[in-house]
């Protein structure tokens, strides 16, 4: 049996059907191609398949490439550096390495530098920490308080409206509460953040904060 066999089309003509034989079997024969209509180009080492990236910008060697991720260095330290054509396959074009930053945070997608006061407190009472910002509120982040001896200490918004229940303090021994991103607390707009004592006693200790959006 040799190669090729005619077929008759549906006017009756003959037409001939490129195959291969393989064992007892004719196997078609298949070229990968493009092109407009009624037109055909066979893919061959001179004609690769077209390739497109977002943004429409047609490539076929890694400068097309680079020149395609170039918007993103506007917002992005981008650097590239790639030679020659890219292989078959995945290639990897770089990382991202994500960190918890120490010195800026993001309130309602603003930076806002993370703040610290020091805590030394011992009036019966209302204590001031950190003062009002207008139209702010101060939230807390972290905070350490020890006390000298016994007492209730509760944070509260200037204006009086307790932010946490009270903190039992006895003689040399404390309470804290670690970082969090989002904030333990925070005062209302415009409100200082006080330190509420149920006795006269002296407190000391630490708060990390942010003024933040009302």
């Amino acid at each position: 049996m040799s190669d090729n066999v005619t077929i008759r089309d549906g006017n009756g003509g003959l037409v001939g059907i490129a195959t291969e034989q393989v064992g007892g079997a004719q196997v078609p024969v298949t070229k990968v191609g493009f092109g407009e209509r009624d037109s055909y180009q066979g893919v061959d080492p001179t004609h690769g398949l077209p390739v497109t990236v977002v943004g429409s910008t047609a490539h076929s060697d890694a400068a097309a490439i680079v020149a395609a991720l170039a918007p993103l260095s506007a917002t992005l330290p981008v650097t590239a550096a790639i030679a020659g054509p890219l292989p078959p396959g995945a290639n990897t074009l770089g990382g991202v390495v994500a960190q918890l930053a120490s010195s800026v945070l993001y309130d309602a997608g603003v930076a806002a530098t993370p703040m610290f006061a020091a805590i030394n407190s011992g009036a019966l009472g209302v204590n001031t920490i950190v003062a009002a910002v207008a139209g702010r509120r101060i939230r807390v982040l972290s905070y350490v308080l020890i006390g000298a001896g016994s007492a209730t200490a509760t944070f509260q918004s200037g204006g009086g409206t307790p932010l946490t229940g009270p903190l039992p303090l006895a003689a040399q021994s404390g309470v804290s509460a670690g970082f969090s991103p989002v904030g333990h607390f925070q005062s209302a707009p415009g409100e200082s953040i006080a330190l509420l004592l149920s006795a006269a006693t002296a407190v000391a200790g630490h708060l990390a904060y942010l003024v933040a959006a009302p």
